[in-house]
């Protein structure tokens, strides 16, 4: 009843975005963008209850880890809400001068330090959830490394860090400097760090969940659809990387995603526009041929290896013209 302002805020731009045809990466940034600035306002003042699904394809949890750590870097709201009321412990230890301020020691503090105020049944839900933010920052820290985190915080770098403080961590990921890139379409990026995180559907995870599901690759109706299958022992998808591959330059054989990803971070040589292209390429290739594969399976397509390589020159050429000159693309690449 309380947060339904906020509830019926949130729906009125959900049900606006039902009919539209979405992308994965045109999703996540309307929850970065919108959502989660309409948030900001009631983090700041009401301490948010947790609630959610347990059946999401990817835990929110890991989607709220920065993307150099892997993820997609969505505000963790329990953590951005933890970040912005901190900032009220932090006020009411230095005593601010504010009528609320002045309120909270005068009717509950009583004299005493922020350190021994308890918190008693009566108590308003912030003020129990100031308390446990207390104690969870303290832990086994002395409290003056508690006031110095805060005096860092809030009279200088702001909440962006403390709330970097209070967030999920990950593993560092060095191949998120390799897919995410304002040059390659979202939507590529997003099916090629699906990959990478081994979230997408194919017929061997659905088929974890449902024993039932037939987990015969649809393309040639041999292997097991798997994505090692789907990207590199399909026939006609070796194909596809034999000629891209060439066309961009690139010696080593692709034998899986990570390892062209790591020889690629690795190889330094060659000019701007080359590295580039590979980058490119790469990513197109995977996001096209997962849509290949889908459109084979939802709408009867054929799979033409010819086809889609086309289809992967003619998205790298019309990036690389967008930021070079015709000649110096044509210099570097063949037909």
């Amino acid at each position: 009843m309380h947060y339904s302002p906020l509830i019926e805020k949130i729906t009125s731009f959900t049900k606006k975005w039902t009919g539209k045809n979405l992308s994965y990466a045109g999703k996540t940034e309307l929850v970065r963008s919108v959502l989660q600035g309409v948030e900001c306002y009631w983090l700041q003042v009401f301490p948010l209850p947790a609630n959610g699904t347990k059946y999401g394809a990817v835990a929110w949890k890991d989607l709220c880890v920065p993307k150099e750590e892997g993820w997609l870097g969505l505000r963790d709201l329990g953590a951005w809400n933890k970040a912005l009321l901190a900032r009220y412990l932090w006020n009411i230890h230095i005593k601010k001068d504010s009528l609320w301020i002045k309120w909270i020691h005068t009717e509950f503090i009583k004299g005493k330090s922020i350190w021994e105020w308890s918190v008693k049944s009566r108590d308003s839900p912030l003020f129990k959830r100031l308390i446990e933010i207390r104690d969870e920052m303290l832990g086994d820290r002395q409290q003056r490394e508690v006031e110095m985190q805060w005096e860092k915080w809030y009279t200088s770098k702001g909440t962006v860090e403390a709330y970097d403080w209070f967030r999920p961590k990950g593993e560092r990921r060095l191949w998120h400097r390799f897919i995410w890139k304002d040059f390659i379409p979202p939507k590529y990026s997003f099916t090629t760090w699906q990959v990478l995180r081994n979230r997408l559907p194919t017929r061997d995870r659905l088929g974890c969940r449902d024993t039932e599901i037939d987990q015969r690759c649809p393309l040639c109706t041999t292997g097991t659809k798997s994505v090692d299958h789907l990207f590199f022992k399909y026939t006609k998808t070796r194909e596809v990387w034999r000629v891209i591959k060439t066309w961009v330059g690139m010696r080593r054989p692709i034998t899986t995603i990570p390892s062209a990803i790591k020889w690629f971070l690795k190889e330094r040589s060659g000019v701007t526009v080359i590295r580039k292209a590979r980058s490119l390429a790469i990513i197109a290739t995977i996001s096209l041929m997962w849509r290949a594969r889908n459109a084979v399976i939802f709408d009867g397509a054929t799979f033409e290896p010819k086809h889609l390589i086309f289809q992967i020159k003619k998205i790298t050429y019309a990036t690389l013209y967008s930021m070079f000159p015709h000649e110096t693309v044509q210099e570097h690449l063949g037909v």
